[in-house]
């Protein structure tokens, strides 16, 4: 028997913390740490509401959670679930925005769609080099791939006028 003076957890409310640690709503938590949780759903909540509002509760809940490894809040299995059902529910709801989201997180974690990026030498090559890389000894192609991509001074927001002298 727990000493109230002491605020020690009943067996019940201990179980119950670790439910809620779990990830379990308040009210089902209650009701799997109980033998005989209200049937009321209204009692129920009200019942976990107090429960859960009791510092001693709340303590036991942050120090089970602060203790707990990402993998005990939520497996491979419990992640994939939700993300399945959460698509499901997209597309139910028409919600191709998320329904797409969805489909792209689920190829990604099953190694379907793999975001990589690739860094290459012409990422550390100046603009007048690779320019001149890509025309060769072609001067019409130097001088088209300089009216496309601007001069390498209009990069240079240094040499930006300021937006009070732009007329």
């Amino acid at each position: 028997m727990p000493d109230r003076q002491t605020g020690e957890l009943t067996a019940q409310e201990a179980k119950a913390c670790v439910y809620r640690a779990q990830g379990k709503s308040k009210s089902e938590a209650v009701r799997l740490a109980y033998e005989r949780p209200p049937d009321d759903p209204d009692r129920l909540c009200e019942k976990a509401s107090r429960l859960f509002g009791k510092p001693q509760m709340m303590a036991r809940v942050a120090e089970l959670l602060s203790a707990a490894k990402v993998q005990d809040l939520c497996s491979i299995g419990q992640w994939g679930q939700m993300v399945m059902d959460g698509i499901e529910k997209a597309w139910t709801d028409g919600n191709m925005t998320a329904y797409f989201n969805g489909t792209r997180q689920l190829g990604q974690s099953v190694g379907t769609l793999k975001d990589t990026m690739s860094m290459t030498i012409e990422s550390r090559t100046d603009d007048d080099s690779l320019i001149d890389k890509m025309a060769g000894k072609d001067k019409a192609k130097l001088a088209v791939l300089k009216q496309l991509l601007g001069a390498p001074e209009g990069f240079d927001q240094a040499s930006v006028p300021d937006h009070e002298t732009v007329q």
